[in-house]
């Protein structure tokens, strides 16, 4: 089989198919060298400007990698070279769907057309577009992209058992370990000059698939535990430092007020626009009016991150504004932080009772509380739409013309600690599947807190337009007026989980308000 082979800073050498270069050699994959992989990160890591084309590249032979070690590995997998292909197709396509900007294209989308968009949907309408038009090269048929499109989503058949491996490559939704991963945080850290303490190569030696219950499912040695832990250490890391970093964010929000207005605007244009994003999504799912879908998809592969420079450039007045802020984006002239709210986080392990690790915060609280009179800590549950709620009165207006609120959300893990969901096995004999189980607490390596659950969340407020009255006033204000809004709540409200709602449960009377920003 013919190959091509491209030059990567991360993997080094990366050997690919003739059928993945087919794909590769597309307009619409081609697409991905303009859509940066950090969104607008490079505004603070300048070489933090890579692609998702390059990582693509990369998750694709990663995939490849798995499933040709699981092969020599396991005969009893009896992995066909087809299984392989439909795993590497998943891998190299599975970001076709992003828009400008990456994710946060999605929010941009929710809110001009109120649906939500997911950018693997994008991906599977993608491909199918790209697979009918080169059939006879891809020869891919429609149960093929049906579970092409599962292993995108991580979505296995539960009449394959046996098979659940495969779904669990891409996009593993029951341990977050995937080649997904394994690309993105060698590849960022290399671009953001952040050090990795993952190493996946070596985790790649022993990682076997394991038996959990009816299922054969990804497994590691239970010797690996600690690099297992190194990986989740870094999503940490690259989380506080990079994704969620304060300016980041800010930054974020800020592209999408210009892409939410140049948008409203060709909606309201309607026909006569090039870009009107609800006709767009709904074409892309309505695949029985072949036309309209085939045009959808092609219109959606015109959107990159170049749509900035298209914005800049317009004559339209209407879109003054919007040119405006693009401008004061450009120059760095970012909207100024007003307060800090900080949900505090739940800390029940035996180190932090006994002071050691939460006494470093306790000691953070004190020094902030004496130089930061901004930021203060709510241990009642709050959500971005509360804030917003209550920025939104007119009272409000005495302090600025307008508001937005950042939310930055940090988190080991949803329902328990990570490593409690990852199947280790120990030796095992070479004609059996190895049994997979998850280690118990006490087996969990130091460093990452040992807490059923610990998460987080921050809302940065930050005024359109310089503050009229001082800080710390408008910070008491907004305070006051959250604890209002928690107190008019039922019982029943308060205790219930909204969507968007984060932070801690606790009596309002006991509520304190300490000084505190760690980021």
């Amino acid at each position: 089989m013919a190959t091509k082979t491209f030059r990567d800073p991360v993997h080094q050498s990366i050997e690919l198919s003739d059928y993945l270069v087919t794909i590769i050699d597309t307009q619409e994959f081609q697409r991905l060298r303009h859509i940066k992989q950090l969104g607008y990160a490079e505004a603070v890591y300048p070489g933090g400007n890579h692609s998702r084309f390059s990582h693509s590249l990369g998750t694709c032979y990663l995939a490849g990698r798995v499933m040709r070690t699981l092969k020599e590995k396991q005969d009893l997998l009896e992995i066909s070279e087809n299984d392989i292909k439909l795993v590497e197709i998943a891998g190299l396509c599975h970001d076709l769907g992003h828009g400008p900007f990456s994710h946060k294209f999605q929010e941009v989308v929710e809110k001009v057309t109120g649906e939500k968009w997911k950018h693997e949907t994008a991906s599977v309408e993608i491909l199918t577009l790209i697979s009918g038009r080169l059939s006879e090269k891809l020869q891919l048929e429609e149960d093929y992209i049906t579970t092409i499109k599962r292993i995108i989503l991580g979505d296995p058949p539960k009449d394959k058992p046996k098979k659940k491996f495969m779904f669990q490559i891409v996009c593993n939704e029951d341990t977050g370990i995937d080649v997904d991963k394994w690309d993105y945080f060698a590849r960022d850290c290399h671009y953001v000059g952040i050090r990795n303490d993952f190493d996946h190569e070596h985790l790649l030696k022993f990682l076997r698939v394991v038996q959990v219950g009816d299922n054969y499912e990804l497994g590691f040695r239970d010797k690996e535990a600690e690099n297992v832990k190194a990986l989740f250490d870094t999503r940490f890391k690259l989380h506080r430092r990079v994704y969620q970093h304060r300016v980041v964010g800010l930054l974020e929000k800020m592209i999408n007020e210009v892409l939410i207005g140049y948008f409203n605007y060709t909606e309201e244009l309607g026909e006569t626009s090039e870009f009107v994003i609800s006709k767009i999504i709904d074409g892309m799912r309505d695949r029985e009016n072949k036309e309209v879908w085939d045009e959808s998809c092609r219109k959606y592969c015109q959107m990159d991150d170049r749509i900035l420079s298209k914005i800049a450039i317009s004559k339209e007045p209407e879109l003054e504004p919007t040119r405006d802020l693009l401008k004061q984006i450009e120059e760095r002239q970012f909207y100024k932080l007003a307060a800090v709210i900080q949900s505090k986080p739940s800390w029940s392990t035996e180190e932090g009772k006994d002071g050691d690790e939460r006494g470093d915060f306790e000691l953070a609280d004190q020094v902030q509380a004496e130089t930061n009179p901004i930021t203060f800590t709510l241990d009642i549950k709050i959500s971005q739409d509360d804030i917003e709620k209550v920025l939104a009165n007119d009272e409000f207006k005495k302090y600025s013309e307008g508001f937005l609120v950042v939310k930055h959300k940090f988190s080991h893990g949803k329902d328990k600690h990570p490593l409690l969901k990852v199947p280790f096995f120990k030796k095992y004999q070479a004609n059996e599947i190895p049994k997979g189980t998850p280690l118990k607490p006490h087996q969990i390596p130091p460093s990452l807190p040992k807490d059923d659950q610990l998460e987080w969340t921050v809302f940065r407020v930050y005024t359109k337009t310089p503050l009229k009255k001082g800080q710390t006033e408008f910070r008491r204000e907004i305070d006051l007026k959250l604890r209002a809004l928690y107190e008019n709540r039922t019982p029943e409200d308060r205790g219930k989980k909204r969507k968007g709602n984060s932070g801690e449960r606790g009596d309002v009377k006991g509520a304190r308000a300490n000084l505190l920003d760690r980021y």
